[in-house]
């Protein structure tokens, strides 16, 4: 049920008491570790943002004042919701990008050298970086050796994603996190033998559980440096064995965020010596077309079909029990908003403290629009009065902190429940999908369009209504593909992306000249073999069309492109760990060598 050589198997577990406090404090750990490498990252990408610019020449340095001063323009017209002055602006704002980008571009062609000693050769996994030091730091604190070597690897992953669009890397917010992982890595070739690790035999892992579908046992993961002898303990549930002759090279430790409570899962990574499982009792393809519109019922969010004949066609719906929950949710949200609103009017009455600190933060409140303060703000401001002895606050203002409390926890709980609700629903579905059928094509949607409100460049209004944004935040597309990516690798189902023309296509004749129609706009028309067909049921046809020639050849292919690049991937992480170790051999022979030096000129 896997292609290539590694897998993942996932199983429940449920932590002893004693246990969370270690899991958490390694979790903070890894989570002040990612800030500190993306601070890092920041501080080089400014630096050499200022090299570049300083290195372009006074006209850049002019053009590069100018945009600034535009950008300020623009957040001021947007809150005032100023569009003509926001078009002004932008046109503005775009004709200085377009000076300024040649001369920025030379500069860096000149001097590409140079930048990459000065500030790019300073970021990445080796100890003449800035940022691996900072990894061992944190180990030799206490963060689990794999953990730390996880946390680099996702910022420079952050770093590179950043730096293709031209900018840094976002620092994470604990309040947005849902999901933390801590990791072991074996460096052992092939990783730990499974049998080891179920006989106890391992000092980093150990599981003792029979497997069976409602069999429990109870595991042991270590937590920090082997010498600290801290481990996350508490029950599993074994429902699935492992391979026999197996081995693991990696185990995470995964903590999701469940609404108040946290729930934990154990992933093994296990390389399999009997290779992939082929199942040929699944049918051959499966099309996915996406797509978000209110229905009866429910919202609509996909369009599947596993034949050329739109007719066979069956629509998708997200449980209309979950829209109304995150219908709900928004319309608390928007009571703290109006409540925000007018607390905005009686903010200039907030009493100065006497701590300058304090003083200032409520004055630039003060100041602020009140779109612009956010309820979280205005709490944290008010519990440091409160702790630092100033609790002069007047009454109406206490009332809006416990009212406004009372309310996001209501909207928190109830958005939390239905996005789970939503993503147990999605993944159900993937799973069925994978597990029916060898193949599936999706047809990728871009929701990026869909969220812009006002686009930057121009300054103009979005063409999506307000019901569609809000309609593709419903729907969470993206958390379906997601699934599906990810069922597919567990359950070795090839997938395909396509990008046919599945509107203007007849999925009867293959004519390209299809037209809506006139009297409804889901109905699509065709004036050369006159059919009729549903918008939606039509484009998932067609896109099965697109893939379903020679599809069992195909997704062989697949799976055997899978495996080689698999091959590439562990041969190349070998090769490197390989001059890693010559390389660190030779430090310690050079190091070895100066203090023999040393010594006999004693």
């Amino acid at each position: 049920m896997k292609v290539g050589m590694q897998s993942t198997y996932e199983y429940g577990v449920r932590l002893d008491d004693g246990a969370r406090a270690a899991v958490w404090d390694q979790v903070i750990m890894a989570r002040r570790l990612y800030n500190e490498l993306i601070a890092v990252m920041r501080g080089i990408y400014d630096g050499m943002q200022a090299f570049t610019l300083e290195c372009a020449g006074q006209e850049a340095a002019g053009l590069m004042a100018r945009i600034q001063t535009l950008n300020d323009a623009f957040v001021a017209a947007r809150a005032d919701n100023d569009e003509p002055r926001m078009k002004a602006v932008a046109q503005e704002r775009r004709e200085c990008w377009q000076a300024l980008s040649p001369l920025l571009k030379a500069a860096r062609a000149k001097h590409k050298d140079e930048i990459r000693e000065r500030f790019l050769s300073r970021i990445g996994n080796s100890s003449r970086t800035d940022t691996y030091p900072i990894r061992c730091r944190y180990a030799d604190e206490g963060l689990g050796f794999g953990t730390a070597t996880a946390v680099l690897d996702r910022a420079l992953k952050a770093w590179n994603a950043s730096m293709a669009k031209g900018k840094p890397p976002m620092f994470a917010s604990a309040a947005e996190k849902r999901q933390d992982t801590l990791v072991l890595q074996f460096t052992k070739a092939g990783g730990i033998p499974a049998a080891a690790i179920m006989a106890g035999q391992s000092k980093e892992l150990s599981i003792d559980a029979k497997p069976g579908k409602r069999r429990y046992g109870v595991f042991a993961f270590r937590l920090g440096a082997a010498k600290a002898k801290t481990y996350a303990t508490g029950e599993i549930q074994f429902h699935r064995a492992l391979p026999e002759g197996a081995g693991i090279p990696g185990a995470r430790l995964v903590c999701e965020k469940v609404a108040d409570r946290e729930e934990y899962r154990l992933q093994l990574v296990v390389s399999d010596p009997a290779g992939p499982i082929v199942h040929d009792r699944r049918k051959p393809l499966l099309a996915v077309h996406f797509g978000w519109a209110a229905v009866d019922g429910g919202r609509h969010v996909a369009t599947v079909n596993d034949t050329q004949d739109p007719s066979t066609a069956q629509a998708v719906l997200l449980p209309g029990d979950i829209e109304d929950d995150l219908d709900r949710a928004a319309a608390i949200q928007s009571a703290r908003d109006v409540a925000r609103d007018e607390l905005k009017g009686m903010l200039g009455q907030w009493p100065m403290t006497g701590d300058e600190a304090l003083d200032t933060e409520i004055s630039a409140i003060q100041k602020l629009p009140a779109q612009h303060i956010s309820q979280a703000r205005l709490h944290g401001l008010i519990e440091r009065c409160w702790r630092e002895g100033h609790e002069n606050q007047p009454g109406w203002l206490r009332e809006w902190k416990a009212l406004d409390k009372r309310r996001w926890q209501a909207t928190v709980g109830l958005a939390r429940r239905a996005r789970n609700r939503r993503d147990n629903f999605y993944t159900e579905l993937a799973i069925g999908w994978c597990c029916q059928y060898q193949a599936i094509v999706i047809e990728p949607v871009s929701l990026k369009a869909a969220a812009v409100v006002v686009d930057e460049a121009t300054g103009e209004r979005s063409g999506f209504a307000k019901k569609a944004r809000a309609g593709r935040v419903v729907a969470a597309i993206s958390e379906l593909v997601a699934a599906i990516r990810w069922q597919a690798i567990k359950h070795g189902a090839a997938l395909f992306e396509e990008h046919p023309p599945t509107v203007s296509t007849c999925s009867h004749c293959g004519a390209a000249n299809v037209m809506p129609s006139t009297t409804d706009a889901l109905l699509l028309c065709c004036p050369d073999c006159g059919a009729e067909t549903g918008r939606k049921a039509n484009a998932a046809a067609v896109l099965f069309q697109s893939r379903c020639a020679d599809i069992t050849e195909r997704t062989a292919e697949h799976h055997a492109a899978a495996v080689e690049s698999e091959n590439a991937r562990l041969l190349k992480k070998a090769d490197m760990q390989m001059r890693k170790q010559e390389g660190r051999r030779k430090a310690r022979m050079a190091s070895d060598g100066e203090k023999q030096v040393g010594l006999a000129g004693g």
